[in-house]
């Protein structure tokens, strides 16, 4: 009989649980969307209650596929990061889920930046300094919201905050704690000189604990809900960015996982804590033994929509990229910085705005599309250069998200790096990453290296293979050079702006 692992990835619009087999392969995927409240102060947060019942309404449609509950061996998750929520003192939510998008807290990111500690801090937790981090969040709350600071008795995340409602149990694994800000990446402690400069106590947070972690004996009455079989154990897993390397076969660092959607990330895996000199890139834990490097950009495709929406006809997507590919490489030196939400890496700012430079009246509106694509490559690139400063270059790279479905914009990517770059058959990157650490925790494979072997892995067929067009790779080394003198500029041009 088939064993079956249910990988649960609770993600920033939606939760998605799937039905791995042990070799790799995905049976059937269920989704549960949810909102997220914005407004123009910098909210954006989201209530933990849809999320939770998210969670249980896509576990149960797992279950009730095709007789999966008598196959079942275990459950496990993937997570967005650097979510916040305030428990009160009988665990009850006093916030909604404070999102890696909310920049509320801006003000005490770039103060942090701009202090003593802040580079202390980082080369401590491999968190850069920015808004979407708890521990920013957490000082803004202070700061800002005192009466509710002090009411908060546990600062928790969405997935342990779900992990506490099914088990009762406050506890958070290594991953999604080494994007807090808190947590110590070399140590695998809640780090006490920060706690100490926020004036928190470790008692205010979940016990920190391994990925690979198992919880059995699940509330009776979600028990009697989802029909589970007595004792099925629950890994309670890691990050989606860091899984999703595991669940591409990127687990050492001569491979990279590119993955552009509304937003983007370039990331490595490597066996040792890399920090940047100047804080570019982040250095996150897979599992013990296992970090990640890399860098998260929040404008990717979100870029592409608000560009189609500025047209008379809302234009269609397909129509965007046919304007793009009337214009030759290079935008006839137009350029675009894509920072129009602020940026993570390589920027880390809050408050980065994005620009236009070296327009003229020879310039049409075409140009500006194809400049906006480029741009968005160009700060992936930009990245790129970052982590490779700190190990050598990846001798492939591994690309998933959206923008796999566009041959003008993968060529386009694959151009710019000056790359190679495969595309993969599978769209489940972080949910089987968290089937192969159930793996692992269930002493099914003995490492993550093992996990090469996966049958899913080894059908190479199912995989696309880009190479750059010469022509336009050498053009693009000298647009990217560029590219990162006028970051500068726009650095200027903000700091001008917010002044």
């Amino acid at each position: 009989m088939t064993s079956l692992i249910i990988s649960i990835d609770i993600g920033t619009t939606s939760t998605k649980s799937t039905i791995f087999t042990t070799t790799g392969h995905a049976l059937a995927s269920f989704y549960q969307g949810y909102p997220m409240t914005k407004d123009g102060g910098g909210r954006a947060t989201q209530d933990p209650e849809s999320i939770f019942q998210g969670v249980l309404t896509t576990l149960k449609n797992a279950l009730d596929f095709n007789n999966t509950r008598e196959k079942l061996i275990a459950v496990t998750f993937s997570s967005a990061m650097h979510s916040l929520i305030g428990l009160d003192g009988n665990h009850q939510p006093l916030t909604p889920v404070i999102t890696w998008a909310d920049s509320r807290a801006n003000q005490w990111a770039e103060q942090l930046k701009n202090s003593p500690q802040g580079p202390t801090f980082y080369q401590k937790t491999g968190t850069p300094l920015h808004p979407m981090t708890p521990l920013s969040k957490i000082m803004w709350l202070k700061q800002e919201e005192s009466d509710l600071y002090h009411q908060i008795k546990l600062f928790t995340s969405i997935k342990e905050y779900i992990l506490y409602r099914l088990f009762n149990t406050h506890l958070v694994d290594y991953s999604i704690a080494s994007g807090t800000g808190l947590f110590n990446i070399h140590s695998l402690t809640w780090d006490q000189d920060i706690l100490s400069f926020l004036e928190l106590s470790e008692e205010r947070l979940p016990k920190a604990v391994p990925p690979t972690t198992q919880l059995t004996k699940i509330n009776k009455a979600y028990q009697k809900q989802l029909g589970l079989p007595d004792n099925i154990p629950f890994v309670i897993g890691a990050s989606d960015g860091a899984l999703a390397n595991l669940g591409t076969n990127c687990i050492s660092s001569e491979k990279a996982n590119l993955s552009i959607g509304t937003s983007a990330a370039l990331r490595y895996t490597v066996r040792s804590p890399l920090l940047h000199q100047t804080g570019e890139t982040f250095c996150y834990l897979l599992d013990e033994g296992y970090w990640v490097i890399g860098g998260a950009a929040n404008n990717g495709g979100m870029i592409i929509d608000w560009a189609r929406q500025l047209t008379a006809n809302d234009m269609s997507y397909d129509d965007f990229m046919a304007k793009v590919e009337k214009i030759p490489a290079g935008s006839d030196n137009l350029f675009f910085h894509p920072y129009l939400s602020g940026e993570r890496a390589p920027i880390w700012s809050g408050d980065i705005r994005g620009s236009f430079t070296g327009l003229a009246l020879s310039h049409t509106d075409a140009h500006l599309m194809r400049a906006i694509l480029e741009g968005i490559c160009f700060n992936i690139a930009d990245i790129f250069q970052a982590l490779n400063s700190l190990t050598a270059q990846p001798i492939k790279i591994c690309a998933s998200g959206g923008f796999s479905h566009s041959p003008t914009w993968k060529q386009m990517m694959a151009d710019i790096l000056g790359q190679p770059i495969t595309f993969p058959k599978t769209h489940e990157s972080s949910g089987l990453g968290a089937m192969i650490l159930a793996l692992k925790s269930l002493g099914l494979i003995a490492n993550y290296e093992e996990s090469n072997h996966l049958a899913v892995f080894q059908d190479h067929s199912t995989e696309e293979l880009l190479m750059p067009i010469k022509t336009n790779q050498q053009l693009y080394v000298k647009q990217l050079i560029k590219y990162q003198q006028l970051k500068e500029l726009t650095k200027l041009q903000t700091t001008i702006l917010t002044d």
